[in-house]
């Protein structure tokens, strides 16, 4: 009896297997952009969420995901960043292509202000001087002279301070594909302009792909794609 149990469960899990849907075919590229094709983004329960039907970003073009809260637009950001795997359709990630994504809280580990800064590079990839600059850039003045000071720093900086040190991060490390998951949403209009402002003029030749609430930084991308929730 219990070897007929075993069976009848091992039939039941591998019919279960076959009626799952197949997740979306994530792979690398053969070319430098990042192609979408007919692609179908669902919750890990497989529920629908959105569907685009193609996309293709180009190195150095900036987009902007638009739609109602819950159409899936952070999903898809992270399904581009290949961080997503549910749903089905078909992902090319560029070809030998840095890709970097910021979600609205990004990790900051402890340590030393330069450490955090640098993650997820040792400390030691960058200098002094390019890490200060960068801090210049981005964060408040005061921080930048703390490159030695050690810190819990997910505790001791405030949110906007954070995605600040946030994008000194992004431009430090100069990544081909940008994901931006709300990421200046701490912050004010002029301050995420003067960081926009940044990573356009410093990455000119990087893809940035955004997702945003504030109607501004519409100016800042040139591609515009509008989501609907899925039916």
């Amino acid at each position: 009896m219990a070897w007929t149990n075993r069976l009848r469960d091992l039939h039941w899990a591998f019919n279960k297997a076959q009626a799952q849907p197949h997740p979306i075919n994530i792979r690398q590229g053969e070319t430098s952009a990042l192609i979408c094709h007919q692609l179908t983004l669902q919750s890990p329960m497989h529920q629908p969420l959105a569907t685009v039907q193609d996309l293709r970003v180009n190195p150095a073009e900036r987009w902007l995901i638009r739609g109602p809260s819950g159409c899936g637009k952070s999903t898809l950001l992270r399904a581009c960043a290949g961080l997503w795997s549910h749903g089905v359709g078909d992902i090319e990630l560029p070809s030998g292509a840095q890709l970097m994504f910021l979600p609205q809280k990004s990790y900051i580990p402890t340590g030393s202000l330069k450490a955090a800064l640098c993650y997820p590079a040792e400390a030691d990839h960058f200098t002094d001087a390019r890490c200060h600059q960068v801090l210049i850039d981005c964060c408040p003045e005061h921080r930048a002279s703390s490159l030695t000071q050690t810190e819990r720093w997910q505790h001791v900086l405030s949110g906007g301070e954070q995605q600040r040190l946030a994008i000194a991060r992004v431009l430090l490390h100069r990544p081909d594909f940008i994901f931006l998951d709300e990421a200046t949403s701490a912050l004010d209009a002029a301050t995420e302009r003067h960081l926009y402002q940044a990573l356009i003029a410093q990455l000119s030749t990087s893809a940035i792909i955004s997702v945003a609430h504030r109607q501004s930084l519409a100016d800042f991308h040139d591609h515009h794609l509008d989501l609907a929730p899925a039916r």
